[in-house]
């Protein structure tokens, strides 16, 4: 039977590694049980409620986050008796992915839809979906009471839907969906049906009219819209293209090519610029050796919740493009924008010694992928790495 209280033992469970250490829970095993025996006692306090949850606009949308340790561990708590409770699993990406490139290379005449939900979290219905777990009662009076409180909480704060950024509103957005998922999947015009958080794949044999139609309106009867970014395919043999889970798809009658989505090429650039300007903050030669690295490479994230340690990096997250011209292309902005003679990134160039220089040079996004390249930084390197991304993707 799952523990919904919060009792030392139950709350060590859901410590991470990565917990331990933004929280500073302790060094040994001793000391943080005695943080998580304090935590528990400070969430299970009749007048516990959440106060000191802040937010900040982070491109154009409202961002949700508490860095008080009690507050951060009750709702993880929260969050993870849901979770278990109604058995939610986010789709993987990266199967998704490949079940629909196997499908569309099967030679099938397929009709596909591509559909991004508009403004996902923010039009979700929290008050239906937490009615809905109320009535459900599957959920212990204890861990109702906190629901309740964050709900209140987010109420006072004008929070509309649910917010983006804490942790819980992943597992409230797909238990919200459920239904909507279950009806688009087992629609006899509907071959093959995918969503990952709000990117929509639907693959049709035929009548995707109908299968539009059914998509548009099983959104609108939770209160969602499907928004600009909605395509629909209707030959994959003629010249046509979409991005999707950060893969452009390109159509034609020669086949279809695979390469890095628009966003993501954009993102990689944005943070080769991002790592040469903030040397000039701080001089620091090996910090942008290190993170020009990092992006051009692969790493593992060790964390106590997989059997194996996660590989990603420019191969593991793009490992199903079938061209890699833009891998070289990556090549070549990195070294014009080291290189750089005119502009504002020639005044901060001309400062990076030389040998740092002709070091970033050597380093290939081709080669990287190719090669599967891993570099190893540990926890702490890596959060220094990615801070002048922070704000970023």
């Amino acid at each position: 039977m799952l523990n919904q209280t919060f009792n030392p033992r139950a709350l060590l469970r859901i410590v991470s590694d990565d917990d331990i250490r933004k929280h500073k829970l302790g060094t040994d095993k001793t000391s943080v049980m005695n943080s998580v025996t304090s935590i528990s006692y400070e969430v299970s306090q009749d007048d516990f409620s959440f106060k000191k949850i802040s937010k900040k606009v982070l491109n154009g949308k409202i961002v949700y986050s508490t860095k008080d340790t009690n507050e951060y561990f009750a709702i993880k708590k929260l969050n993870y008796v849901i979770k278990r409770l109604y058995q939610v699993k986010q789709n993987s990406r990266n199967e998704t992915l490949k079940q629909f490139i196997d499908i569309i290379n099967d030679g099938s005449d397929y009709q596909i839809i591509r559909a991004d939900i508009r403004d996902f979290f923010g039009e979700v219905r929290r008050k239906d979906i937490i009615s809905k777990i109320k009535k459900d009662s599957f959920l212990g009076s204890l861990m109702i009471k906190k629901l309740n409180n964050l709900d209140l909480y987010l109420s006072k704060e004008n929070c509309q839907g649910l917010p983006r950024g804490l942790s819980i509103s992943s597992t409230l957005s797909e238990l919200y969906l459920r239904n909507f998922d279950q009806t688009l999947r087992t629609d006899p015009n509907v071959y093959f049906y995918s969503r990952y958080v709000d990117d929509i794949i639907i693959v049709c044999l035929d009548n995707v009219e109908k299968v539009e139609e059914l998509l548009k309106k099983s959104l609108a009867i939770i209160g969602l819209s499907e928004n600009e970014k909605y395509q629909v395919i209707k030959n994959i043999y003629e010249p046509e293209a979409f991005d999707y889970l950060g893969v452009r798809f390109n159509f034609s009658n020669k086949g279809i090519i695979r390469q890095l989505s628009s966003k993501k090429l954009k993102t990689i650039k944005t943070r080769i610029i991002s790592a040469i300007v903030d040397f000039r903050k701080n001089r620091d030669s090996q910090l942008l050796l290190d993170r020009i690295n990092f992006l051009a490479g692969n790493y593992k994230l060790f964390t106590n919740t997989e059997s194996n340690n996660l590989r990603v990096g420019i191969y593991y997250n793009n490992q199903f493009i079938n061209d890699y011209t833009q891998l070289s292309d990556l090549n070549t902005f990195l070294r014009k924008s080291l290189t750089a003679k005119k502009g504002s990134l020639a005044k901060i160039t001309k400062v990076i010694p030389q040998e740092i220089i002709d070091e970033c040079m050597k380093i290939s996004f081709f080669k990287g992928y190719i090669n599967k390249n891993i570099v190893k930084f540990s926890s702490n390197r890596l959060s220094i790495i990615v801070r002048c991304w922070k704000h970023g993707k």
